[in-house]
């Protein structure tokens, strides 16, 4: 079952830190900023994904 919790934040750039310090002891992440990019059909301003489930690996030089 999914829940939903809404937490305000007085200092955003503050825990974009800590999100990004804490997401360090992996080895696989997944960083997602707008960069306070003008939105108007989306309400995030990060997402984080950490340990990957699957991945994609290549030797090719530039294959994305």
């Amino acid at each position: 079952m999914r829940t939903t919790q809404k937490i305000t934040l007085k200092n955003i750039a503050g825990f974009k830190d800590k999100l990004l310090a804490w997401s360090r002891q992996f080895d696989e992440v997944l960083w997602l900023d707008s960069n306070e990019y003008p939105q108007n059909y989306s309400s995030f301003d990060v997402a984080l994904a950490v340990k990957a489930h699957t991945f994609l690996k290549t030797d090719y030089n530039n294959a994305f």
